[in-house]
């Protein structure tokens, strides 16, 4: 249940970044602390992005500037596909990338793992997204299933938003975890973490906005070739 606590507080502190109109674009396990008071808190901010209203009430959509058009910004490992693509973004980005860490969390290892940014591009927007419970067969089926909704390619199918995501989770908590209330999340993730400490499993190159993100050559297969990132 630790994980499943831990992805709580995220997605409840997305839900909280996510009514106030900015989308991180950047969540990572680097960039998520948990305390020794077992609070969680989402650092950096630095690539977070204000968003305006779109068609639905629920759903919001960065508005991109002249300058941005087809630029990516982020950490590859972590890109939703859209974003990877260099297209709008909106908050079911974050959901994407709250699912990369989960799916991590608990197969032990990254979803998107290539040697080059590039690569690992290519792999965000067209490998095959495994069920974690292949890799890790007691996952329960319910965080099995919200881990594979969070990672769809598809946004539409994802999760709506921080909240959507934050609801699913503690309702699965509740289930495994009798004890749990909102109120008492903190103490039961500190009584697993002795010390403060950071979720971070390792280093992962970050696009800045700043970076010169150019399009690679042309791909001999004729498929089409994510952007190039430069670290």
């Amino acid at each position: 249940g630790r994980a499943v606590g831990l992805a709580v507080q995220v997605a409840r502190g997305l839900s909280a970044a996510h009514e106030r109109g900015v989308v991180h674009r950047d969540l990572k396990p680097d960039n998520v602390f948990v305390t020794s008071d077992g609070v969680v808190k989402i650092l950096d901010f630095g690539l977070a992005k204000l968003v305006e209203p779109v068609s639905s009430p629920d759903l919001e959509t960065v508005s991109e500037g002249p300058s941005e058009a087809g630029q990516v910004v982020g950490t590859p490992a972590y890109m939703a596909p859209e974003q990877a693509a260099g297209k709008p973004l909106d908050a079911r980005a974050d959901i994407f990338a709250v699912g990369c860490v989960l799916f991590e969390m608990r197969a032990e290892r990254p979803l998107f793992d290539a040697p080059t940014p590039a690569a690992t591009l290519q792999q965000v927007l067209g490998a095959p997204i495994p069920r974690v419970s292949t890799l890790h067969p007691y996952v329960p089926p319910e965080l099995d299933d919200i881990v594979a909704q969070a990672l769809s390619r598809d946004r539409d199918a994802r999760q709506a938003n921080g909240d959507a995501l934050a609801r699913e989770l503690e309702s699965l908590l509740h289930r495994m975890t009798p004890e749990y209330s909102r109120d008492n999340l903190a103490a039961l993730i500190r009584a697993s973490v002795p010390d403060c400490v950071s979720t971070a499993f390792a280093a992962a190159p970050t696009c800045r906005p700043a970076a010169s993100c150019r399009p690679p050559a042309a791909d001999t297969s004729g498929a089409a070739s994510p952007p190039s990132v430069m670290s």
